[in-house]
C-alpha cells in the first residue's frame, strides 16, 4: 500500500505543481509578456523555441494548448504563428523525461524550500509570481520522483509481476495500457516517465515500452479532444492541430515504423536510438524526443494545414468580435497615429450598442438570445480592455502637450463608453426577460426602438459631428428622471395588474433608462465638445448644458 500510495501522492503533487505554475504564469503574462509573445511568434524559429520552454514548464500538452487559446483568444497570436509554438512545445515535454533519467530530486528539494519561503514573506511581493511558478516546478518534479519510487517499488510486488508477465508479448496491450494511463493521468510525459522506471527495472522489455510510449501519445490526443470538446472556430483549429496531425498521424506514423522494423527488421528508430545510448532508459528519452520530430515537417506545409482547419473549423462570430478592428501593438511608436486608431476603435466599440437590439429583435428562443448577447458583452470587454491598455501605455510615453489632451479625452471617453456598455448589457438582459405576454411588452418594444433610434443617431454624430444630429441628439438624451417616474407610476397602477418579475423588470428598465441617457449624453467629440450640448425639458423648451 506504501507504493500505490506513493505513486497516488506522485501524481497528485505533479498535477498540483502543473496548476501552481500555470496560474503563475497567467499572472506573469500582461501586456510586456504578450507583446514577447508576438515578437517570438513572427517566425518559426523563435516560435518553436518559445513551445520548448513553454512545453518544457507545463509538461503537459492539453495544459500548453489552453495556455495558446488564451492567447489566440486575446488575438495575441494566429493559428499558423501557434503552429510552431506546439511543435516546440511537444519538444519541451521531452526535456523532463531526459531529466527524471538523473537524480534531480535533492535540486528540487532546495527549490521547493527556498521558494516556499519567499512566497511567504510580504518583502518579495514584486517577484511571487515568479517565485510561484519556481515552486510549481519543484512539485512537479517532486510528484514525479515519488511516482518513479513508487512505480519501482509497485513492480516488485507478487501480483503487478504476475499481471506484467501476463501480457509481455503483447504489444497492443502495452500500447494501450500507455493510452489509458495517460487519459487518467493527462500527461504523456508522466506516463513515459512511468514506463521508463518500468523498463528500467526489467518488467518491459525494448519494444514493450516502445509502444507504451506511442500509446501514451495516442492518450494525450486523445485527453485534449476531449478536453477541447466545448471550443470552438480559431479555438478549435489550434486544439486540432495538435490532435490531428502531431498525437493521431504522428503515432500512425511511428506505429507503422515499429512494425517495419519489428517483423521486416529495417533497422529504424530502434537502430537509431541503441546507437546513441546503451541504457534503455536514455534509449526510452530518446524515443520520446523522436516521436516529437514529425511537427518540424508538417511545418513545412503549415499554410495548407491552415487552411484546411479553416475549412474545417470555421471562426465564430463571437471571435470575430473580440478582435480590435484598428489598434495593434505596435502603435505606441508613434502616438499621435496611435490616437487616430484609439479614436476609430472606440467609434468600434460605440458600432457595439446598437448590436445588442439586433439581437433582442431576433427570433431566437430566451436562453439562446441570452447566450448571444452575453457573447456580444465578452466580446466588447475583449476589445475594450486592449484599447484600455494601450491607453494607458501612451500615457506614459513620449507625447506633445496636444497628443496628452488628446490622451486625456481618449479616457475619458472610455470610461464612459464602458459604463454606458455596462448599463446597455444590463438593459437589453431586461427587456429580454420580457415575454410576449407580459403587460409591459409593449414598452419593451417602444425602448427597444427608441434606443436604438438614439444609438444610430450617436454613431452618426461621432463619425462626422453634424451640428444638426448632434442637437437631435441632445433632444433625445439628458435627465429622464420624471419621464421614467411616469412610466413606473402608469405601469404599477392596481389596473395594469404588473406584478412579480414583470415588476421587477419594470424598476430595472426605467431604472437602467435613466442611467443610460445620463452616460450618453457624457461622451465627447474628438474636438472635446460633449455630445449632449441641448437639455430638453418637460414642457419642451430647450436649454444648453451647462457642461461644456
Amino acid at each position: 500500500m506504501d507504493a500505490l500510495a506513493n505513486v497516488v501522492a506522485g501524481l497528485g503533487l505533479f498535477f498540483v505543481g502543473v496548476w501552481i505554475l500555470s496560474d503563475n504564469l497567467k499572472s506573469l503574462a500582461g501586456r510586456s509578456f504578450r507583446q514577447s509573445v508576438v515578437k517570438w511568434t513572427k517566425k518559426p524559429a523563435p516560435g518553436f523555441a518559445l513551445g520548448s520552454v513553454l512545453g518544457a514548464v507545463a509538461q503537459s500538452m492539453a495544459v500548453t494548448i489552453f495556455i495558446l487559446v488564451s492567447l489566440l483568444t486575446a488575438g495575441l497570436i494566429t493559428v499558423r504563428t501557434a503552429m510552431p509554438v506546439i511543435v516546440g512545445a511537444n519538444f519541451g515535454t521531452s526535456i523532463l523525461v531526459f531529466l527524471t533519467t538523473l537524480n534531480v530530486k535533492l535540486v528540487m528539494l532546495y527549490i521547493i524550500g527556498i521558494s516556499g519561503i519567499i512566497m511567504v514573506s510580504d518583502r518579495f511581493a514584486r517577484i511571487k509570481p515568479h517565485v510561484g511558478a519556481l515552486f510549481g516546478v519543484g512539485l512537479l518534479f517532486l510528484g514525479i520522483t515519488m511516482l518513479q519510487e513508487g512505480a519501482i517499488t509497485l513492480v516488485d510486488q507478487p501480483w503487478t509481476t504476475e499481471l506484467l508477465e501476463s501480457f509481455r508479448d503483447s504489444y497492443f496491450i502495452t500500447f494501450l495500457l500507455g493510452c489509458t494511463l495517460t487519459f487518467i493521468a493527462q500527461s504523456a510525459a508522466a506516463t513515459t516517465i512511468l514506463a521508463i522506471a518500468l523498463a528500467g527495472v526489467g518488467v518491459f522489455q525494448f519494444e514493450q515500452t516502445v509502444m507504451a510510449i506511442y500509446g501514451a501519445n495516442l492518450g494525450s490526443g486523445i485527453v485534449s479532444m476531449i478536453l477541447s470538446s466545448k471550443l470552438k472556430g480559431k479555438s478549435r483549429q489550434l486544439a486540432m492541430y495538435q490532435i490531428l496531425f502531431l498525437n493521431f498521424l504522428g503515432t500512425a506514423l511511428f506505429v507503422l515504423m515499429f512494425y517495419a522494423e519489428t517483423l521486416a527488421g529495417i533497422p529504424l528508430i530502434k537502430f537509431a536510438v541503441q546507437n546513441i545510448s546503451g541504457n534503455i532508459e536514455q534509449q526510452m528519452a530518446w524515443v520520446y524526443l523522436f516521436l516529437n520530430t514529425p511537427g518540424i515537417f508538417f511545418l513545412l506545409g503549415s499554410e495548407k494545414i491552415d487552411q484546411f482547419l479553416k475549412r474545417r473549423f470555421p471562426a465564430t462570430q463571437s471571435e470575430n468580435d473580440s478582435q480590435p478592428k484598428y489598434i495593434h501593438d505596435q502603435a505606441i511608436s508613434d502616438p499621435s497615429s496611435a490616437l487616430d486608431l484609439v479614436n476609430l476603435e472606440q467609434l468600434h466599440l460605440v458600432g457595439f450598442f446598437t448590436r445588442y437590439f439586433e439581437l433582442l429583435r431576433d427570433g431566437d428562443s430566451t436562453a439562446d438570445k441570452t447566450v448571444k448577447i452575453r457573447n456580444l458583452h465578452e466580446s466588447f470587454l475583449s476589445v475594450s480592455g486592449q484599447v484600455s491598455e494601450l491607453i494607458e501605455d501612451l500615457g506614459g510615453a513620449r507625447a506633445t502637450e496636444a497628443d496628452h489632451e488628446r490622451i486625456n479625452l481618449a479616457m475619458r471617453n472610455g470610461r464612459s463608453i464602458q459604463m454606458i456598455e455596462t448599463t446597455l448589457y444590463d438593459l437589453v438582459m431586461a427587456l429580454s426577460e420580457v415575454s410576449p405576454e407580459s403587460p409591459i411588452h409593449e414598452l419593451k418594444n417602444m425602448t427597444t426602438e427608441a434606443l436604438d433610434t438614439i444609438l444610430l443617431t450617436l454613431n452618426d454624430v461621432l463619425e462626422d459631428g453634424d451640428e444638426f444630429d448632434r442637437q437631435l441628439l441632445g433632444k433625445m438624451t439628458g435627465d429622464r428622471g420624471e419621464v421614467m417616474q411616469t412610466i413606473r407610476r402608469f405601469f404599477l397602477n392596481s389596473e395594469q395588474s404588473v406584478e412579480g418579475n414583470d415588476q421587477l423588470n419594470l424598476l430595472k428598465i426605467t431604472n437602467l433608462c435613466e442611467r443610460f441617457f445620463w452616460l450618453l449624453g457624457d461622451l465627447r467629440l474628438e474636438n472635446g465638445q460633449m455630445v449632449r450640448t441641448i437639455d430638453v425639458d418637460l414642457g419642451g423648451s430647450q436649454t444648453s448644458s451647462a457642461a461644456q
